[in-house]
């Protein structure tokens, strides 16, 4: 028997209600176009995503934790203290790295500066 193509979630829809939590699992989608309009939606979201996009960088999704840097790079100077926080208490490699790259995004794109960290 074939597999049925998945349906095209509805983002739109989706960030009206806030539904973060289905937003973070679009980040997991096989379609990249889905994957990056989640994450914009994510990130126009703001700062109330920080904390489940924090949580969500322990699955070991690479889609979605490429996503979650995207995002938390986008939100800023709220992004800071967690990320940071993560850099020295995370007992994971590979999310000390991921918050580490979210900070460098956020400084190449002046959102924030040396001063702020």
């Amino acid at each position: 028997m074939a597999k049925k193509p998945e349906s095209k979630p509805n983002i739109e829809e989706l960030k009206a209600k806030k539904d973060i939590e289905g937003l973070i699992k679009l980040l997991k989608h096989e379609n990249e176009d889905i994957r990056t309009y989640a994450s914009i939606a994510l990130a126009n979201l703001g700062e109330e995503v920080l904390e489940p996009c924090i949580k969500a960088l322990k699955d070991r999704n690479e889609n979605l934790r490429w996503g979650i840097i995207w995002v938390l790079s986008k939100i800023g100077k709220p992004a800071i203290e967690p990320l940071n926080k993560l850099i020295n208490e995370s007992k994971d490699e590979e999310i000390r790295i991921c918050a580490q790259m979210a900070l460098d995004m956020m400084i190449e794109e002046g959102k924030i500066f040396f001063d702020d960290l």
